[in-house]
């Protein structure tokens, strides 16, 4: 189900329907603003997405009524947290139900003005980079900002993402008033499981905007045809290969003869999980219940462990080589709160801050940036913005002794603060952060 937020401005310059800064009250049920002010008597924390996706996804709105929603958060370090379910049918993770999930195909959020090779191209390898993993995060800023998501994308060789550029976050924001989308939420997806001899492979599992510019195998944008059945499109030559062996080759003349005939187009094949596509999950948000209401003081707390050090110490050990062990603690003292934070919700693979908090970010190490580079397209400071999770890993099925295995301590992204409009699919910073070895 979408979480919808943003909202559109009509003549007068206020916020017409619902979202942005400014929503509209829905017609027939309590007003918005009473239902901020119960939920926040009800909790000392801001209410979710997820939260006010469920009060207003199903109501007729009413235009011209507008209501203010507070821009302020009661705990500043509050975090959403992704867990990673199988969905009850592939279809609510299509594109037009604004899903956030791991692996499969992205679901572009703009079907037309995709990213260009080179951003989605390994500069290490030259291989097209796998899509990992999309978060749907509407911002209140303005307009443009009521659909948003973010996009991870990554080599499928590990050796590779010492590299810039060998992992990619990419953000994409639209109006609610766009070409693309019904202004109106979708209706739900079905509530069971659709059979595989149900789904119409030209409305379902191939995106009919999409299957004339996307990759047949990982969804990523196409330039090159089989030249056999004029249909399929690739990215690549390798995955063009890959295909043929794994399934068109099989497909192929069926679907030329339905195309040649104007018959309908077979059912193709899915390919649940390959070297470039990696299993698809849906990625379920939760608020975490165990945020801090301050930030921890990190002094008080090394000269409690340094006094408690200091009782099991030699008499003769030398100032400086008891700095040198203080020295030698500061990584594994990140470690320890990154382990302390997590264990109490050990599936995490995401967390998300509804602030854009740089405070919020869990370091596994102290290979820390010492500056983050700012928005190429506007200029502006890039903040933090979410953080992807090293239990994701396991959920990528690979052999993780392989030396070309995907790995990471976290992935911190760092997103423009002005969210900046832009056709397409904007470049943003992350940094991969290893453990202290």
């Amino acid at each position: 189900n979408a979480e919808y937020m943003g909202g559109e401005r009509n003549s007068s310059g206020q916020m017409s329907d619902w979202g942005g800064g400014e929503w509209a009250a829905p017609a027939n049920s309590e007003n918005l603003n009473q239902l901020l002010e119960a939920h926040t008597a009800s909790s000392s924390t801001a209410p979710s997405l997820t939260d006010l996706r469920k009060k207003l996804q199903s109501t007729t709105l009413e235009e011209d009524q507008t209501v203010q929603r507070p821009h302020t958060f009661d705990n500043a370090l509050e975090v959403d947290l992704g867990f990673l379910d199988v969905a009850i049918n592939d279809l609510e993770l299509e594109r037009n139900y604004f899903p956030s999930k791991v692996g499969g195909k992205p679901a572009w959020l703009n079907p037309v003005a995709l990213p260009s090779s080179q951003q989605l191209t390994c500069p290490s390898c030259s291989d097209p980079l796998n899509f990992l993993m999309q978060v749907y995060c509407p911002l209140e800023l303005r307009d443009s900002t009521f659909h948003r998501s973010l996009f991870v994308f990554c080599c499928h060789n590990g050796t590779c993402h010492s590299t810039p550029g060998s992992i990619q976050v990419l953000r994409c924001q639209i109006p609610r008033r766009n070409d693309f989308y019904s202004f109106n939420p979708p209706p739900d997806p079905p509530a069971t499981p659709v059979e595989e001899e149900d789904i119409v492979w030209d409305t379902q599992h191939e995106d009919s905007v999409l299957r004339e510019s996307a990759c047949h195998l990982c969804g990523q944008p196409a330039s090159q045809r089989c030249a056999n059945c004029h249909v399929v499109r690739y990215c690549s030559k390798a995955h063009q290969q890959f295909d043929w062996s794994a399934r068109h080759k099989a497909d192929c003349p069926a679907l030329k003869a339905a195309v040649e005939s104007g018959a309908p187009r077979p059912r193709q094949k899915v390919l649940t999980k390959t070297k470039y596509v990696f299993q698809q999950w849906q990625l379920s948000i939760e608020r975490d219940e165990n945020i801090p209401t301050k930030k921890r003081d990190e002094n008080i707390d090394l000269e409690k462990e340094l006094s408690e050090a200091s009782k099991f110490v030699s008499e003769d050990i030398t100032a400086q080589e008891f700095s040198e062990i203080d020295n030698v603690r500061q990584p594994d003292k990140l470690f320890l709160k990154f382990q302390e934070r997590i264990e109490k919700d050990p599936d995490q693979v995401l967390r998300y801050s509804v602030a854009r908090n740089d405070e919020t970010i869990l370091w596994i190490s102290d290979d820390i940036p010492q500056t983050i580079p700012p928005c190429e397209k506007c200029g502006a400071k890039r903040i933090f913005e979410m953080q992807v999770m090293p239990q994701l890993i396991h959920y990528l099925e690979q052999d993780e002794l392989s030396p070309t295995a995907i790995d990471f301590g976290t992935l911190a992204i760092f997103t423009c603060a002005n969210s900046c409009d832009g056709d397409g699919y904007s470049s943003e910073f992350v940094w991969r952060q290893m453990p202290a070895v």
